[in-house]
């Protein structure tokens, strides 16, 4: 049995899933993790070529090399990530695209699919990122009590990196709404005050959709990732998927860590 943190990155030699990689190393620094990269090919005879592919490239990595694993394996890139989830149960998966032709492209309409179906929480970067810090951090939430479900996955990111969360509750349309998000935001700031979490409550203008206001927000706190938690049954938006697609392809290309709501069924925390 694994009993080391494990950050599983889908891995295809390209900018972006390199950048996942280095971003999963920092995560693993942090807490004296591993990195396991993961190769899918379609055609066996590539196996072994990509296997010493990715020891070599692993070997760049110099000293930092000890917390790197690797595996390549013959199959379709949605069903063996997801397989691949279910069988290491990951602390963490780092996923690159490249922005909505990415998603398109790499993973098709399967990206819902693989966060829906992963036990484990995602940290998804999109092309041309680069890791500075995660300091600052947004979490939106609203008065669905499953929306509060990437409060612990987000707690300890930011005690790993010292961060401070800034919450973005989304304020209810009636009265009994309202008393709804005014509960989860009590819930939530006495479970970061108990964690040591460093964290800022915002109320958003209310001007133009939660959406457009929550990523106008994050980038003016200097947001580094956004946490947020994926639930299918009471999207942001009214609309099942749409809202966190347009997170995951946010024009000011910052991460975004998810969860599926329904894994946790039982508990917010």
């Amino acid at each position: 049995m694994i009993k080391y943190p494990l950050y599983l990155v889908p891995f295809d030699f390209t900018e972006v899933s390199q950048n996942a990689a280095d971003l999963a190393l920092e995560i693993a620094k942090k807490n004296d993790g591993q990195v396991y990269l993961l190769n899918v090919v379609s055609d066996k005879k590539e196996k072994q070529t990509k296997r010493s592919k990715l020891q070599n490239h692993i070997e760049k990595f110099g000293d930092d090399a000890v917390y790197f694993a690797h595996n390549c394996i013959q199959g379709e890139v949605f069903e063996s990530i997801s397989k691949s989830i279910e069988i290491l149960r990951p602390n963490l998966v780092v996923l690159g695209t490249h922005g909505a032709k990415g998603l398109r492209k790499f993973f098709g309409s399967h990206m819902d699919k693989i966060i829906s179906n992963s036990e484990s929480p995602l940290l998804i970067i999109q092309d041309k990122y680069s890791f500075a810090d995660f300091s600052t951090m947004v979490m939106p939430f609203n008065r669905h009590k499953e929306s509060l479900q990437i409060t612990s996955f987000a707690a300890k990111i930011a005690k790993n990196f010292n961060a401070t969360i800034h919450l973005a509750p989304n304020d209810g349309v009636n009265d009994n709404e309202a008393q709804q998000v005014a509960t989860n935001k009590l819930n939530v700031q006495r479970y970061f005050e108990t964690a040591g979490v460093k964290y800022e409550t915002h109320k958003l203008a209310g001007k133009k959709s939660f959406e457009e206001e929550l990523i106008s927000f994050s980038k003016e706190a200097g947001a580094h990732l956004i946490a947020i938690t994926y639930d299918p049954n009471h999207n942001f938006l009214g609309t099942k998927n749409v809202f966190m697609n347009h997170m995951i392809e946010n024009d000011e290309k910052i991460p975004v860590l998810t969860y599926n709501s329904e894994e946790l069924s039982q508990t917010y925390y």
